[in-house]
């Protein structure tokens, strides 16, 4: 498939933005069905984390009068579940995959409902996320007179845009009780214990709450040069921070993760840099311009300092990911910042057993490299 980069970067704005809005949602599938000229998406789901439990369930279906019946009785019997419960994290599936056609086919579910909604029995979904506290899944239905047309194009497209919506979601859980949408924003920031930093599309740093001047203050992780710039120690972290704002602010599609490992000079400690749109209400544009010189923010930079991040449980990481003795030991050493061959010289293990171990916690958590690991892991903290 190719991808126009112009859709695509529309759909990262509005993907990050649902960190700040839920009603980005509706824009988000609005720029899928043009990108994909699919009709009916879902995300489903809910997060402990977030105020009375949300997300619940964001839809698009061109369809409304069937939502209430799918609310009230069908997807109680929905033959699709119960694969979704058991597919891997952050790999987009066909929904045959998920559950056989030809059992598809022979259900109530689909002979009742999916069969009068253009025979919508086909298509893709990708679970976001599976743990003790969230269980989120992104999926679109396809007819199946469409199937060979457009199914492809909508995995690929899933597989492409999940870290991105990852992202977003762990940024939203960043700004956890802050009323953002038409609060004052300013005091929402300020409210949140991680370093928040909101760049203007010059580059420059327009605002930054207190715990980011806290940071600001030791110097050790970021510090503004003479011209206002966020910087890092680490010059390989600051040339990719810089790139990534940039292509923000020129709103280009992004050619790098959102996320930065920063490391600090002396090489012990790191911190996280998770980098997004800032996407506000339009209501509240002018309480943002105010204290840029008219220049508002286009970027938000959040710094999680893994020094004050505290050791995650042993035994709830061992039973939430089935990880064997040696994979859980492993993990809690990365999530102290060791690296793998300070792992293996400490437990003389050899390189290619330590990377087939991190190999298999990769898969058992879903994640894909350490970094992601890393924060996964800080959220299971005592």
């Amino acid at each position: 498939m190719n991808l126009d980069l112009n859709i695509f970067s529309r759909m990262l704005d509005a993907a990050y933005g649902t960190a700040l809005d839920d009603d980005r949602w509706s824009d988000l599938f609005e720029i899928l069905q043009q990108a994909t000229g699919i009709e009916h998406f879902g995300l489903h789901g809910y997060d402990k984390n977030l105020q009375n439990h949300a997300i619940a369930a964001r839809r698009r279906c061109i369809y409304e009068a069937f939502i209430p019946s799918f609310e009230k009785y069908y997807w109680q019997i929905n033959p699709w579940l119960s694969g979704v419960a058991k597919a891997p994290v952050g790999r987009a599936l066909y929904t045959e995959e998920i559950c056989p056609e030809k059992d598809l086919r022979k259900s109530e579910f689909y002979n009742d409902w999916v069969r009068h909604l253009d025979d919508i029995g086909t298509g893709g979904v990708i679970v976001l996320f599976r743990d003790e506290t969230r269980q989120l899944s992104l999926g679109g239905n396809i007819p199946f007179s469409q199937k060979e047309e457009l199914q492809s194009k909508w995995i690929f497209l899933l597989n492409q845009l999940a870290p991105h919506l990852r992202n977003a979601f762990e940024l939203r859980r960043q700004l956890t009780g802050s009323q953002l949408k038409d609060a004052a924003y300013l005091q929402a920031l300020d409210a949140i214990s991680n370093a928040v930093f909101l760049i203007n599309a010059k580059g420059k740093v327009s605002y930054y709450n207190p715990a980011a001047q806290e940071m600001l203050e030791t110097g050790a992780i970021v510090f503004l040069d003479t011209s206002g710039t966020l910087r890092s120690h680490d010059t390989q972290a600051s040339q990719a921070l810089s790139k990534l704002l940039f292509e923000i602010g020129a709103n280009l599609a992004p050619s790098a993760p959102r996320q930065v490992v920063l490391r600090t000079p002396t090489g012990f400690g790191h911190a996280f840099a998770t980098v997004a749109p800032f996407t506000p209400d339009p209501r509240s544009v002018d309480k943002l311009t105010a204290f840029a010189s008219g220049d508002g923010p286009v970027a938000i930079v959040t710094v999680t300092d893994t020094a004050k991040t505290k050791k995650p449980q042993k035994d709830v990481l061992a039973a939430l990911y089935r990880l064997t003795p040696a994979e859980t030991e492993l993990a809690m050493a990365l999530s102290q910042d060791q690296s793998l061959s300070e792992y293996a010289d400490q437990r003389q293990l050899s390189r290619h057993t330590v990377r087939n171990q991190l190999k298999s916690i990769f898969q058992k958590t879903g994640t894909h490299r350490q970094v992601e690991l890393v924060a996964l892991l800080s959220r299971y903290s005592t």
